[in-house]
C-alpha cells in the first residue's frame, strides 16, 4: 500500500512533505483497518486518493465494525489515531453496519 501510494503521489506531483504526511497517515489508517475491524464481511480494504490544486483526499474503508466508542481522549493507546490526527488537516470517521470509512484531508 505504501509503495503504490508513493508511486501515485510521485506521478501526481505533490511536494515531498505532502507525500510523507499522506503515506504515514494513510498507513496508520490502513493498519487500523487491518487490525481492528470487528466481524468483517469482506477481507479487503479499499483505498482511494484524489488530488486537486489545494487538497489531497484519502479514504480508507474496511468492511467490519470499528470499536464501539472511538477514542475521545488520548490517555492510553490509540497511538495510530493520534498520528493520523497530527498528520492530516481533517479526519472524519464514519462507522455503520457496512464498515468503517476514514476520510483524511491534507492541504497542499
Amino acid at each position: 500500500m505504501r509503495e503504490r501510494l508513493r508511486q501515485w503521489l510521485e506521478r501526481a506531483g505533490p511536494n515531498g512533505t505532502l507525500t510523507s504526511k499522506a503515506i504515514n497517515a494513510a498507513n496508520e489508517a490502513f493498519i487500523n483497518a487491518v487490525e481492528h475491524p470487528v466481524d468483517p464481511t469482506h477481507k479487503i480494504i479499499d483505498i482511494r486518493a484524489e488530488l486537486d490544486s489545494r487538497t489531497l483526499a484519502l479514504t480508507i474503508r474496511d468492511y467490519g465494525q470499528w470499536m464501539p466508542n472511538p477514542p475521545t481522549s488520548f490517555e492510553r493507546r490509540h497511538y495510530g489515531y493520534r498520528i493520523i490526527h497530527a498528520l492530516a488537516d481533517s479526519v472524519e470517521i464514519e462507522r455503520n453496519h457496512a464498515g468503517t470509512l476514514v476520510r483524511l484531508l491534507i492541504l497542499t
